[in-house]
């Protein structure tokens, strides 16, 4: 009988591999949009070049005493209209200083503003399109969650 070509731990290696590749171009499409959009910040360089999108995903952080949880930072989605570009072109935020960079639960979105450097959270389903803001940097609101 003859021996398959490729063995299971073979074959889940190969899924590694691709993963990985499929990371590896995701993670510069994004860091390309934020870049051109003139976000540049040493602390979500070193996220999305040395951890998966997914290391601060369900991080919850806490806003006027009400607990919000980012699903997911955006990024080359497979889904149509929820990558990184496609959501702040649907926003109207591609000709402004305003960057969404990542979703909260509820479909609310995470802001930065390239001007005045604050992060903020913009309540588009939940509270009529509030904007609160959260930090005075986007330094602060990354080392805020990741210290979690």
């Amino acid at each position: 009988m003859k021996k398959p070509d490729t063995t299971l731990e073979d074959a889940f290696m190969k899924i590694i591999d691709e993963t990985v590749s499929l990371f590896e171009q995701d993670k510069q499409y994004v860091l390309n949009y934020l870049h051109r959009r003139n976000v540049q910040n040493k602390v979500l360089d070193s996220i999305f070049t040395n951890y998966a999108f997914g290391l601060l995903s369900d991080a919850i952080f806490k806003v006027k005493s009400e607990n919000y949880a980012i699903t997911h930072f955006l990024s080359k989605s497979n889904i149509d209209g929820y990558d990184i570009v496609s959501v702040n072109d649907n926003l109207g935020l591609s000709n402004t200083s305003i960057v969404a960079f990542a979703l909260v639960m509820g479909d609310d979105v995470l802001c930065y503003d390239t001007h005045d450097k604050k992060v903020f959270i913009w309540l588009i389903q939940t509270e009529d399109g509030k904007k609160i803001m959260i930090e005075d940097s986007l330094s602060d609101f990354l080392n805020r969650i990741i210290q979690k």
